[in-house]
């Protein structure tokens, strides 16, 4: 009979638990009707059935759990408050998570793509440029790339954004529409026409150059209207609230991704997504490292892969939509752009290495439903310019993969 490892938890009130949070980030309340318990492990042993707790509930935040190396552990949330927490572990096998990678070009791009060994491509969509002020849209060239994504056996991921500057009352395309039903028709058109594996909904709203103001209320409303247009029009296409950009809290010009989230769910966003998007795009060392342990004098958690990913799952509490993960290097295009200092000694290895690292670390938990490697082609898009994006890319300017392309593909068992 097969065994598996049990891991026996102790249970600690939540105003005993200690967690290295920002200062400014306080707990989220939990969802109506969900309790959340903080654990610890506190033993390894060998059983042939999973464990149940008897103690009760207290609190659960999932960010704190972590799994032995070669284990998962999956939490089953409780309905009820006099519920028992069923614990469970898993083999860390391939599979739970949809991979995917960003693309500039599909056309071009959508060979290599598959042959990646990923399952999705994502797109940004542009809704500036495909609906002109007093115009219909012209589907014309995103039909073309989701043509040729679909060719190569892929599925779609979309995150849309911008607004025809003629819809909001700041006329800027970076700035949400005043009526937010009116990117949700816009969005469910898509829906309707191309059918998408998922949709997400905006990207880095907690930055004013992608927003305007911050404001996790006015982007709730939007997301509420967009989820109704997607799911009316598709409804097996996931949303994904969209993801912010990691960083600290200075608003209005931005606001901390987790104190962000943390609002939203308190606001009852959690209700309006089927995950929440999550970046990870500032690596300077390996995702191993946490807040609770730290690398040099990096001491938020916009620096840790870990820290970033679980702490959006615990504050918002939806499972992660990885949207963009990227390890940033001037390996493929001789330096790296003003103020990303924090990579210029990241090497082309070193960024293999990073990703493939990152995939194992998601593969340990329940909670992470999708990973996109950030990005393929926009290097070669670019003819190897130094720019915030290239320095990503999983081709060099000639278009030619990178060892973390392969390592990748690797690591995917392509």
């Amino acid at each position: 009979m097969k065994k598996s490892l049990l891991v026996v938890l102790e249970f600690l009130l939540l105003t005993s638990c200690t967690r290295n949070w920002p200062s400014q980030t306080v707990m989220p309340l939990p969802p109506p009707g969900v309790t959340y318990v903080t654990a610890t492990i506190a033993n390894l042993v060998e059983t042939d059935t999973p464990i149940v707790s008897t103690t009760p509930l207290l609190s659960f935040e999932s960010a704190t759990l972590v799994a032995p190396t070669s284990t998962v552990v999956a939490i089953q949330p409780p309905v009820l408050a006099t519920d028992r927490l069923v614990v469970t572990v898993i083999p860390p096998l391939l599979g739970s998570i949809k991979y995917g990678v960003h693309v500039l070009d599909p056309v071009s791009s959508s060979g290599l793509a598959a042959s990646l060994g990923t399952s999705l491509v994502k797109i940004q969509v542009r809704w500036s440029q495909i609906q002109q002020c007093g115009f219909e849209p012209d589907w014309g060239v995103i039909g073309f790339q989701i043509d040729a994504i679909k060719a190569a056996g892929l599925e779609v991921v979309m995150s849309v954004v911008t607004t025809p500057p003629c819809l909001n009352s700041a006329n800027k395309e970076n700035f949400p529409p005043d009526d937010p039903q009116q990117y949700a028709n816009f969005v469910g058109q898509l829906a309707s026409m191309y059918h998408p594996y998922a949709i997400e909904v905006w990207n880095e709203e907690n930055l004013d150059r992608e927003w305007g103001v911050p404001d996790p209320a006015n982007y709730i409303a939007l997301l509420a209207a967009t989820r109704h247009a997607i799911k009316e029009n598709s409804p097996t296409t996931m949303v994904i609230a969209g993801a912010l950009a990691p960083t600290w809290h200075n608003p209005p010009a931005h606001w901390d991704d987790l104190v962000f989230w943390q609002e939203f769910g308190q606001l009852g966003g959690y209700q309006l997504a089927d995950c929440v998007g999550v970046h990870v795009n500032s690596l300077s060392f390996p995702p191993s490292y946490s807040l609770t342990n730290p690398y040099g004098g990096f001491d938020h958690h916009s620096w840790y892969f870990v820290d970033t990913v679980l702490g959006s799952v615990s504050a918002t509490g939806l499972p992660a939509c990885i949207t963009e993960f990227g390890v940033a290097t001037p390996g493929s295009v001789g330096s790296v752009p003003g103020g990303f200092g924090w990579a210029q000694n990241t090497s082309l290895e070193q960024q293999a290495e990073w990703l493939v690292e990152g995939i194992r670390l998601a593969e340990r938990y329940g909670n992470i439903k999708m990973m996109i490697f950030w990005n393929l082609d926009f290097s070669p898009a670019c003819g190897g310019c130094v720019d915030e994006k290239s320095p990503f890319s999983l081709l060099d300017k000639n278009g030619n993969p990178l060892p973390a392309y392969w390592a990748i593909k690797q690591a995917l068992g392509r």
